[in-house]
């Protein structure tokens, strides 16, 4: 009897540590900047107020960050060690100057990314992807991190480093000042001007005639125009 007592009580204890996927809304504050800062997935939509949809499998919600601190909305977990999870968040912002994402987290935009100016930052084998239509942009992708974009620009300035890579092939932009280096990748498009560094064994692919084009490539460089 206490054999099946202990094992019975040893189930409970196992069972209650498994979080089903569990659902959780939440309203925020205003905010202009967007931190990522785990391996969690934003699906990011423009409306009219800010809030967000968890959707938490194998951790409990309450273990989701997702503060608000000076228009900055900073998403991440709690410390501690996770496995086998997947936190999925379904966030709505209402403009959006900064993003910022790193550690594998990911930033997926539904809809259009519009506005004056905005910073892209993806960091530590991070991913954002968006479609965008914007005065000018400012990217910066390092470690291994992934920037796919589509839409339209006046301009933009990048910097790829490290093993990162850039694909803005269908980013319709006057123009585009682009540096890669440490084996990183970039893949752009210019109208008007092209101005591009590429070094330490990176390659840089280039699709159509820039009225003007500068590009600097060091040794053990790739350059491809198509």
């Amino acid at each position: 009897m206490k054999t099946k007592t202990i094992i019975f009580l040893s189930f409970l204890c196992t069972a209650l540590q498994v979080f089903p996927q569990v659902n959780q809304e939440r309203k925020l504050d205003l905010f202009d900047k967007l931190k990522i800062t785990n391996e969690v997935t934003v699906y990011l939509t423009q409306g009219d107020s800010a809030g967000v949809k968890i959707e938490a499998f194998g951790i409990d919600p309450d273990d989701v960050l997702t503060t608000v601190t000076a228009k900055t909305l900073e998403i991440g977990l709690q410390r501690g060690v996770y496995k086998d999870i997947s936190v999925n968040l379904y966030l709505t912002y209402q403009e959006l100057r900064d993003v910022f994402v790193s550690s594998s987290g990911k930033a997926i935009f539904q809809g259009s990314l519009a506005g004056d100016k905005v910073v892209l930052n993806a960091h530590s084998g991070a991913q954002v992807d968006a479609d965008i239509n914007l005065r000018t942009l400012d990217i910066m992708a390092t470690k291994g991190a992934s920037i796919r974009l589509r839409g339209k620009t006046g301009s933009y300035e990048a910097t790829i480093s490290t093993g990162a890579n850039l694909s803005a092939l269908d980013v319709a932009a006057d123009s585009a000042f682009v540096n890669v280096s440490t084996k990183s990748i970039a893949k752009v498009s210019a109208k008007k001007l092209l101005d591009a560094k590429v070094k330490s064994g990176s390659t840089l692919t280039v699709e159509g005639s820039p009225e003007k084009k500068n590009i600097k490539a060091g040794i053990g460089t790739t350059i491809l125009e198509q």
